[in-house]
């Protein structure tokens, strides 16, 4: 059974052409249940659809749920009557389907008469996307087969953003690239491989990409490499991790004469990857103190607030875990102060954190709620980024720098496989809203989790780089 185009592909295509890909060709068995991220990105949209669309006259035209071409007639029917806005219309054409949210009667000839319409999307992202465009222009290019004239403009409804008229003729010739492209997709002629990043995570088919990428050994396991960059090496006939790794720097001169630009980082990435080595790239040391603190804080976007401070303090004798609650978010200013308290309580520190969010988290706390100049600075001083120190001084054979792709090649499990950072938000958001501690807990475990990992990092990091000064060799095996 043929697969009809959907402005859904054109979304995926942007997001990812390898995701639009699978859509067409892709075994559904190895397609995954949409993670939290997705599902709670999801309903905010529809959410704020509903809530627009709500505010917006409209009718919409009457068919049963999944009889598509009964609601094309219905939908025509109502062009052709004029109707001023019609809501999640039904358009079609060969091989073609469109739902837009709103198509707009406006003034201008067409086959419908002295008028015509144009689609108008409703997100909410709150800036103009490229899936944006390209989902809406698709919808124009339907109305044009439909009413026989494409309309001078489409627009998007965007968060806090309001209404946004948006030229036809100025973006089509990108819309006609990704129809080509699209429909060699559906047709299964496409040449689009897979390109693992970290966008991968909030995919579907992370796990089937991740596996052909595996299997044929892809430049893109290489982290942090660039499509583009990745397109010229193809181009150069490198399309192996491997390859890469054998590239000579005579090679690497001869492709920088030819405007790619192979560094010795990149490189070097590959070899760690392809003999599964650490690779020394700098210098740095760690501070020895009598009591180390591994902190990880987890925070919540959409109300901007920090709800919880996880610590495992370190001492020559013993190791203790603080989890400091916000049970509500204006309970933000309690946690703070309790985090300030125990730093007080505590001599000669060293807080070691993973990136920069904990830092700039606590910049932000200072400024709203306040503290001891003399503590702050000494907590502020006393900040060491392992991330900033990773990335200088050594190359790892990881398909990332996050901190679970480290603690996970250096052997460690967080005690809820699946969870991440926006997990821990799903689980406080749901504990806000159904009171059951079970969230919340499971959030504090994550947490706990974070701050036991920082440590695996730190202390092999502090033990690779003590062996790495006592020998001159510039590469280490793991």
């Amino acid at each position: 059974m043929e697969k009809l185009i959907t402005g859904n592909h054109f979304y995926q295509y942007a997001k990812c052409p390898y995701w639009a890909y699978l859509e067409f060709q892709g075994d559904p068995d190895q397609k995954k249940s949409p993670n939290f991220l997705l599902q709670k990105i999801r309903q905010e949209g529809l959410e704020f659809k509903y809530t627009m669309m709500s505010a917006t006259p409209h009718q919409r035209p009457s068919y049963e749920s999944g009889h598509y071409p009964e609601g094309f007639q219905a939908t025509w029917e109502m062009m052709r009557s004029g109707v001023e806005r019609i809501g999640h219309g039904v358009l079609m054409a060969p091989g073609l389907m469109g739902i837009p949210d709103i198509l707009e009667k406006v003034p201008g000839p067409s086959g419908l008469g002295d008028y015509h319409y144009r689609p108008i999307e409703i997100k909410s992202g709150r800036f103009m996307r490229r899936a944006y465009l390209l989902q809406v222009l698709f919808y124009a290019h339907l109305l044009e087969k439909i009413q026989g004239r494409l309309p001078e403009t489409v627009g998007l409804i965007l968060r806090d953003k309001g209404y946004r008229p948006v030229s036809v003729a100025e973006n089509y010739p990108l819309f006609q690239t990704a129809l080509q492209e699209v429909q060699a997709m559906a047709q299964g002629t496409s040449d689009k491989l897979p390109h693992i990043s970290s966008l991968c995570k909030s995919c579907a088919w992370e796990d089937a990409c991740r596996a052909l990428a595996h299997q044929r050994d892809d430049l893109s396991l290489v982290p942090s490499l660039p499509r583009q960059l990745r397109q010229e090496l193809r181009e150069l006939g490198i399309e192996t991790v491997s390859q890469l790794a054998r590239l000579s720097s005579e090679q690497a001169r001869e492709a920088k004469a030819g405007g790619v630009q192979i560094s010795r980082k990149l490189r070097l990435q590959a070899k760690a990857l392809a003999d599964n080595r650490v690779f020394k790239v700098g210098h740095a040391s760690l501070p020895k103190r009598p009591v180390e603190v591994f902190f990880d804080i987890e925070g919540e976007q959409e109300q901007g607030v920090a709800y919880l401070f996880g610590m495992l303090v370190r001492r020559p004798d013993q190791e203790e875990h603080y989890s400091f609650v916000a049970h509500r978010p204006e309970e933000e200013g309690k946690v703070w102060r309790e985090f300030l308290d125990l730093m007080a309580s505590l001599d000669d520190f060293v807080i070691y954190h993973y990136h920069t969010y904990e830092p700039l988290t606590l910049q932000r706390m200072k400024e709203k709620y306040g503290a001891d100049p003399e503590l702050y600075e000494k907590v502020h001083a006393s900040l060491v980024d392992l991330f900033k120190i990773i990335k200088k001084t050594v190359i790892l054979p990881t398909l990332g720098y996050s901190l679970k792709e480290i603690a996970k090649w250096l052997g460690f499990r967080w005690s809820h496989n699946q969870a991440n950072a926006v997990q821990s938000m799903f689980w406080y958001a749901w504990w806000l809203k159904t009171g059951e501690h079970q969230y919340l807990n499971w959030s504090i475990e994550y947490n706990r989790d974070d701050c036991e990992a920082t440590k695996v990092v730190k202390d092999w990091l502090y033990e690779w780089l003590t062996t790495a000064r006592k020998k001159p060799s510039q590469s280490r095996s793991s």
